[in-house]
């Protein structure tokens, strides 16, 4: 729920900033989201493959824990990011701040 309510402020662009928010196109949409998975998978497996690598970190065996539970905290912060990178920051922008 929190997600859509980020994406319905972001969405509001055009009231607030008199521009269509052209990001968020179908245009570029897969040649963007395949490059964002790219990176994004690059960026996490160094983030985890360097403790592993140096012995910091030690992989153990299953837990009890659901797969989607993983998810939440990641959910929580693309929102957070949504709001503040997205509406915050671009209205600082258009202020001239």
């Amino acid at each position: 729920m929190g997600m859509l309510a980020a994406f319905a402020v972001y969405v509001s662009v055009p009231l607030i900033e008199q521009r269509l928010p052209d990001e968020l196109g179908l245009a570029h949409l897969a040649r963007e989201l395949a490059a964002g998975i790219a990176v994004g998978a690059a960026l996490l497996s160094a983030m985890m493959g360097v403790p592993l690598v140096t012995g910091v970190y030690a992989m153990s065996g299953p837990t009890a824990a659901a797969p989607w539970q993983a998810l939440t905290g990641s959910l929580e912060g693309t929102g957070e990011e949504l709001i503040f990178r997205g509406a915050i920051f671009r209205l600082l922008c258009a202020l001239g701040v």
